[in-house]
């Protein structure tokens, strides 16, 4: 992975999260983010997580 704008680059792994991974903490993140392009309930973004209509990544740099 790079860093936008020419920063360094590291080694790492991306795992798609599967609905029903997401905790509340991060729940609330996304939907206060996503808000404007349709996740605007908790529901909502469970729905597009499952119909892969969106996708959250986790990032675990090695």
């Amino acid at each position: 992975m790079t860093i936008p704008e020419g920063g360094p680059s590291v080694e790492g792994q991306v795992h798609f999260i599967d609905p029903t991974e997401v905790d509340q903490t991060v729940q609330d993140l996304v939907v206060e983010r996503w808000g404007m392009w349709g996740a605007t309930t908790p529901e909502g973004l469970r729905r597009m997580l499952r119909d892969r209509s969106h996708v959250l990544v986790r990032v675990e740099v090695a």
